[in-house]
């Protein structure tokens, strides 16, 4: 080799390893990782973070973070394994794929987030195992067997994932209750884009299923996109789902033997036809009050002031000379008045009627969590409000903490409400603060009440006089229109 070649060589070579450094560089500076992650117990949670400079200390309000792990390795299974552990921890911002198992397995524990990251396995992409209090939300999960699992996980959010391409199910549920499903889009899965198995008091709704089971542009009963063996919730507050092969008004033929109480699935436009009638009636009575009116005034012609211009006097003589007065003639009736009442009354009647039907969505929700232990009711619970102002909508979520003492009859404790999350509608509905609810009452007339923007929520506690215990929880959401609350029930978990 000549003095020119080796001296390209030995450009080329050293252009090569400062990028090779550069590299790793960029790697070690934004966190990123080449091998699996494996965490078991709040003790190795807590070391490992220090050791590897997770931020945060676990609590609610500064959870522990991993950030940026890229793990591409079948040789080692899982992505991300986190077990036994109740410290708040965000997973975040990760790129797991190619993994041989569960890219991301959580079992075993709580208050676990995975948000924002790109998963893709050739098992299963994200499990909850034996979990609570979990939420996984927003996530690009492609060409997995199964998108998203849960095995007797309970209390659980699903929300905003991207799930496409699974080879099975896009969302599978066995033996898991009081899930919150939402927001998800399911693409092109091999099985069924939502599957649901002695799974019980889950709530699905604003999803979107599209061409899951080989179901096509239209409707066939041999390709359902949703398997349901339960009794689980399939709309929230006139939002219902979305399937790519369905345009009828008529409940979505899922398959399996859900129970009957099954909300229907329609387009959510759809939901909003009912207001519009209730709408269109009023207008109707107003129009036609409005139509007396002025067929009114032009029978009668123009008056002054309200009276009718007089003619002069007409004589009318007689055989005797006599000149009699001329006839009286009968005053007018007000013929108008009684059809204004009528109209005001309908549009009365129509709103109530609409309110008492729930044709309204304005303030809904559920609360489950609390447990009866020796006569105290504590517990923590996530309220869910979704509602329809027009073309938009409302969700809020809140987390409550209730500890109630229970003394024959009586009830004292408290009630936190945490509001956690909103979408931006500062302009139409305005939230009170978060409350803390001091409880003094008996169970028949306990209330707790607090008010959002021409909604009024008000809980109320009662009980089973035969055996002195606290059974359910109730709550209504007013409506401002004079109707009957609408009940929603709080069942302990």
């Amino acid at each position: 080799m000549n003095a020119r070649g080796f001296s390209v060589s030995l450009v080329v070579l050293l252009l090569s390893a400062a990028f090779v450094i550069s590299m790793l560089n960029l790697g070690i500076a934004s966190g990123a990782s080449t091998a699996p992650v494996s965490i078991s117990g709040d003790p190795d949670l807590a070391s490992k973070a220090a050791s590897n400079g997770w931020p945060g200390n676990g609590t609610q309000s500064n959870p522990y973070v991993i950030a940026d792990v890229r793990v591409d390795d079948p040789a080692n299974g899982l992505g991300i394994f986190v077990s036994g552990t109740t410290k708040h921890l965000v997973i975040e911002n990760c790129q797991i794929t190619n993994t041989s198992s569960y890219a991301i397995d959580i079992t075993g524990a709580s208050n676990i987030t995975i948000r924002g990251s790109v998963i893709s396995s050739d098992h299963c992409a994200v499990l909850l195992y034996s979990s609570t209090g979990c939420t996984v939300a927003n996530n690009s999960i492609t060409g997995s067997k199964t998108g998203v699992q849960l095995m007797s996980s309970d209390r659980n959010v699903i929300s905003g994932n991207n799930i496409s391409g699974s080879q099975y199910n896009g969302i599978e549920l066995f033996t898991s209750n009081n899930n919150t499903i939402t927001g998800n889009t399911v693409t092109g899965s091999g099985g069924y884009g939502i599957y649901l198995s002695s799974s019980d008091g889950n709530l699905i709704f604003a999803n979107s299923f599209v061409s899951n089971n080989g179901a096509a542009a239209r409707y066939d009963a041999a390709h359902p996109q949703a398997y349901d063996l339960g009794t689980n919730e399939w709309s929230r507050g006139g939002v219902n789902n979305e399937w790519s092969d369905w345009t009828s008004d008529d409940i979505y033929p899922y398959e399996g033997s859900a129970a009957a109480d099954d909300l229907a699935n329609t387009l959510p436009m759809d939901d909003l036809l009912p207001i519009l009638a209730v709408v269109g009636v009023g207008i109707i009575a107003l129009v036609a009050v409005a139509a007396v009116l002025i067929k009114r005034k032009k029978v009668t012609g123009p008056s002054q002031g309200g009276v009718q211009p007089s003619a002069p006097p007409v004589q009318h003589p007689t055989a005797g000379g006599a000149v009699t007065p001329p006839p009286m003639k009968a005053p007018k009736k007000r013929t108008w008045i009684p059809a204004l009442v009528l109209g005001a009354v309908l549009v009365v009647v129509v709103l109530v009627a609409a309110s008492t039907m729930g044709w309204l969505p304005i303030g809904s929700g559920k609360l489950t969590g609390a447990r009866d232990i020796g006569g105290q009711w504590e517990g923590t619970a996530t309220y869910w409000s979704y509602n329809i102002y027009g073309e938009k909508a409302l969700l809020i979520e809140a987390n409550v903490e209730m500890k109630l003492t229970l003394n024959g009859n009586h009830v004292t404790g408290i009630i936190d409400m945490d509001i956690t999350s909103q979408t931006p509608l500062s302009d139409l509905y305005v939230l009170e603060p978060d409350g803390h609810f001091q409880i003094d009452g008996t169970y028949e007339s306990t209330t707790l009440t607090f008010e959002t923007y021409k909604t009024e929520f008000r809980f109320e506690f009662l009980t089973d006089m035969a055996t002195g215990q606290m059974t359910n929880l109730d709550t209504y959401a007013y409506l401002g229109l004079g109707s009957e609350p609408s009940a929603i029930h709080l069942q302990r978990a």
